[in-house]
């Protein structure tokens, strides 16, 4: 099983190499550390763009969830904008693979699951 993360866009290596299962080419999470680039209508666009090319290495998942007007661009615990309803909704709508959470363990800390907001099976955490 192959994840190329920081790579570019998929050019075809797949139909040579199935077990290659995603690579990044997308402007991702992590560019929430130093740019408010990263916004729910971003990846609203995602599926009708770049996963046209295949499935994708995105690492949703974020739960320091704050509006455009509270983002702030920082490496340390960084923010995501949009909801923790939009974070969980990208492991279904993006399709990879493989998939992980992408915050820090202590962002999801006593942090509660509804059964109406529940993961995807992929997603790896409990209801509650």
């Amino acid at each position: 099983m192959i994840d190329f993360h920081g790579a570019y866009k998929p050019d075809g290596m797949r139909r040579t190499w199935p077990n290659l299962i995603a690579r990044e080419g997308v402007m991702g999470l992590e560019y929430g550390k130093w740019s408010a680039r990263i916004t729910p209508d971003h990846n609203v666009m995602l599926p009708f763009t770049r996963m046209l090319a295949g499935p994708m290495d995105y690492t949703p998942g974020g739960f320091n969830n704050v509006t455009r007007a509270e983002f702030e661009p920082r490496m340390t615990k960084p923010m995501v904008m949009g909801t923790r309803a939009h974070e969980l909704a990208l492991y279904v709508v993006f399709e990879s693979g493989f998939q992980m959470v992408s915050d820090y363990p202590e962002a999801y800390r006593g942090r509660r699951i509804s059964t109406s907001s529940a993961p995807s099976p992929t997603f790896g955490m409990r209801r509650t």
